[in-house]
């Protein structure tokens, strides 16, 4: 009797520590998915930056004219002699924010994985919990 409570217990704890090694673990699936979300979060300001990229060489292409180098002189707020400036205050709507590639501050971007020690101690608790009733049903059937 006891030797069958330890093997169910034994079995148990190993085909649920890995069930939870596979969902819960570092390249489990929980992990894979995260990963997916970080790449794709990366790759989208990757698109951003290139797109940036392109404007400026495109810029750049055609400052050998003086009429690019008013206008780029314009936009930054450079005037020639004897214009007047109008100022126009900014309207209420607010500029989309381009995400920043910056790791948040004491914590992580996204999910790691469980660390194997944890998922040993969680698996540890249906292990004990099929050895008590292996245990249990192997006396009833003993006493009738």
């Amino acid at each position: 009797m006891h030797k069958r409570s330890l093997l169910a217990g034994i079995l148990t704890y190993f085909f649920t520590f890995l069930l939870l090694l596979a969902i819960f673990g570092r390249g489990g699936y929980l992990h894979n998915r995260a990963l997916e979300a970080e790449i794709q979060r990366l790759s989208y300001h990757q698109n951003l930056l290139r797109i940036q990229v392109q404007a400026l060489e495109r810029q750049e292409a055609r400052m050998d004219k003086e009429d690019a180098l008013r206008d780029a002189a314009f936009k930054y707020g450079y005037q020639s002699e004897g214009e007047v400036v109008y100022y126009f205050p900014p309207e209420e709507r607010e500029a989309p924010e381009i995400p920043v590639d910056r790791p948040i501050e004491g914590g992580r971007e996204f999910y790691e994985g469980t660390p194997n020690s944890v998922l040993a101690l969680w698996a540890l608790l249906p292990a004990v919990l099929a050895m008590s009733l292996t245990y249990v049903i192997g006396k009833r059937r003993a006493r009738g």
